[in-house]
């Protein structure tokens, strides 16, 4: 009865060991995709945008939000100077401008 023990305790041993080896490969197998996906999707940006689209979209961005932020500032300032009851200085910069 031992020795069958034994046996039976090797080829569970065994068997483990065939599992964790099987698992071992599966994941250097997924980490090999992963890593060809990666380099795939690299190529795949770099043939719709270069460094210089990047930088330009980027300047094209800042200048918007630029001139959006002195929008809202002209924007404020106006309100103010209504609120302030100076609504008649607005009219006057109004006809100013024409």
């Amino acid at each position: 009865m031992d020795n069958k023990k034994m046996h039976a305790n090797e080829d569970n041993k065994s068997l483990e060991a065939s599992k964790e080896s099987d698992y071992n490969k599966a994941v250097i197998e997924l980490k090999t995709i992963l890593v060809g996906l990666k380099e795939m999707s690299n190529q795949s940006l770099s043939n719709y945008w270069t460094e210089e689209d990047i930088k330009e979209v980027q300047a094209t961005m800042d200048k918007l939000d630029y001139e959006s932020l002195q929008y809202k500032k002209g924007v404020l300032k106006n309100l103010e100077d209504f609120q302030q009851e100076k609504w008649k200085n607005l009219l006057e910069r109004e006809d100013d401008d024409k």
